[in-house]
């Protein structure tokens, strides 16, 4: 009766849920945040992933268990898996650098129930891959990647920069059909952009509004889009998940109001500020 109560006032609670196995990347990516600042989280242990996956209001449609870190870093990892497997969550998946990955891997992750591993390489060419993703070996790391995918779902995830027409096909000439392929523009981490101007246009954002974005540390921030947790607004082991959603409905309003808080305004959601590479 609570629930039902409580979802009229603030809406429904998420069916997507993130909750960061990794707090941290061996990688030093330099268009995003967490390889450019790097963080202190740590790895999440399986005990914690369970009391946090328990505290839920509902089994999750999506589980999502990355926020910007590396999860393969984490020895856990299948643990968790199979623990949201058991409970009926539909889609697990996270992404990955693949520098960790390998076959071995690969069929703990599949045996463990991983229904998508997505994996980025970005740029247009190999060499640019590797420029843009400090620590990234596209020929080594490649060749693991293309064998896991004859055992789970694989999704490539490519970047581009400098309104490139063809991103990606190094990719595609590379894997073929064995994965699958989402290429995105580049975009300017709100935690990095201090120039962008914010749209008047946009009122609505589904990453804020439809999804629920957990730490390793157990702290709640806005959205993906907070990879270092600047915004937090309360921790999952002293509070009610379902609390700590209903706190953050003044965000969700002010947003909607157009009245953007600060992290917001320098979105890309609401700049569509994009990236460039220099040459």
């Amino acid at each position: 009766m609570f629930v039902a109560t409580l979802e009229r006032l603030v809406g429904p609670f998420p069916d997507v849920v993130r909750i960061e196995s990794a707090g941290r990347c061996n990688f030093k990516c330099t268009h995003c945040p967490v390889g450019m600042f790097g963080n202190t989280r740590g790895l999440l242990s399986f005990a914690d992933f369970v009391m946090i996956f328990e505290s839920l209001p509902l089994i999750p449609r999506v589980l999502v268990l990355y926020h910007g870190g590396e999860p393969l870093l984490n020895k856990e990892l299948e643990l968790m898996i199979a623990h949201a497997k058991a409970r009926k969550v539909d889609t697990v998946l996270f992404n990955s650098n693949a520098s960790l990955l390998t076959v071995e891997r690969g069929k703990a992750l599949a045996l463990a129930g991983l229904d998508e591993l997505r994996v980025s390489f970005d740029g247009s060419t190999p060499e640019e891959n590797n420029q843009i993703r400090v620590g990234s070996n596209f020929e080594k790391h490649a060749a693991i990647v293309k064998q896991v995918a004859a055992l789970l779902p694989v999704t490539i995830y490519n970047v581009k920069f400098n309104d490139n027409p063809t991103p990606g096909h190094f990719l595609r000439d590379y894997f073929g059909a064995a994965v699958k392929y989402r290429t995105d523009p580049a975009r300017i981490w709100a935690h990095n952009d201090t120039t962008s101007k914010p749209s008047t246009g946009v009122d609505y954002c589904g990453e804020m509004s439809e999804k629920f974005s957990i730490l390793a540390d157990g702290d709640v921030v806005t959205c993906c889009e907070d990879l270092l947790g600047d915004y937090r607004f309360g921790n999952v082991f002293y509070e009610s998940p379902l609390t700590i959603w209903e706190r953050m409905q003044p965000i969700r309003d002010t947003f909607a109001r157009k009245d953007y808080p600060e992290l917001c305004k320098h979105c890309y959601v609401v700049t569509g500020a994009r990236l460039e590479l220099d040459k």
